[in-house]
């Protein structure tokens, strides 16, 4: 069985999205999963007639089965103790080279230690593990909303190392964090991503955040306060 889009295909636009994924890819997978056909063996399932279809058939597929066969039984999630501060601190690092930005100092290091496992926490960090070994880390902390009258948490990183992703570690971590905010009777969770990121982009997407409009981030660093501090 085939099918085939027509020249004007009205599904093109609703169907493009602002991931990875081509229009017919994102078109392919509502229909093969509205009529329950399964993905899988040697050859394409109903693959459509035109030739970016069938592309997207194999796309989809190959999608499907990664996910499938990547997904990892022994994963982990548990929160962070002060015998974890070295392993914490070389997550950190990785995620400031993947980021392009640099690694914390070791006076930085210091009050990280301190700030997370200190007898005053600033803040929570969670490990991702695989069979005992940490692969990533999230670290939140709570804020809150006077508008809500409710605490909000804040997502200041999320992050699995390179070799060990398409493992659903990731979204592993994310709905740890999510949990954590319904538990503690959060009105919202709410974090920031750099506008190059579209792998994370696509996947707080997929997770169903919203994009916030009408709001311009702003900082001033220490060297401003004092600047500030001293007219």
């Amino acid at each position: 069985m085939t099918f085939g889009l027509p020249d004007q295909n009205p599904c093109k636009e609703a169907f493009t999205r602002q991931d990875n994924r081509s229009w017919a890819a994102n078109w392919l997978e509502v229909y093969l999963l509205s009529n329950a056909k399964k993905v899988g063996g040697s050859r394409l399932v109903n693959a459509p007639g035109c030739g970016e279809c069938a592309r997207a058939s194999l796309e989809f597929k190959q999608v499907k089965l990664k996910e499938a066969a990547t997904e990892h039984k022994n994963l982990r999630i548990r929160k962070a103790t002060r015998a974890d501060a070295d392993v914490l601190y070389g997550l950190i690092c990785a995620l400031a080279d993947y980021e392009r930005l640099p690694r914390p100092d070791a006076e930085a290091r210091e009050r990280l230690m301190r700030d997370g496992f200190g007898p005053s926490p600033r803040f929570d960090a969670w490990l991702a593990e695989i069979d005992g070994k940490p692969v990533g880390y999230a670290v939140t902390f709570f804020t809150y909303s006077t508008f809500l009258a409710q605490p909000s948490l804040y997502l200041e990183d999320i992050f699995v190392l390179p070799e060990h992703r398409a493992q659903r570690v990731g979204t592993a971590l994310f709905k740890h964090c999510v949990r954590v905010a319904y538990e503690a009777g959060c009105g919202r969770m709410e974090w920031q991503v750099l506008d190059w990121n579209t792998p994370a982009i696509s996947f707080y997407q997929r997770m169903g955040a919203a994009r916030l409009q009408g709001w311009l981030p702003y900082r001033l660093t220490r060297a401003e306060f004092e600047r500030i501090l001293a007219d």
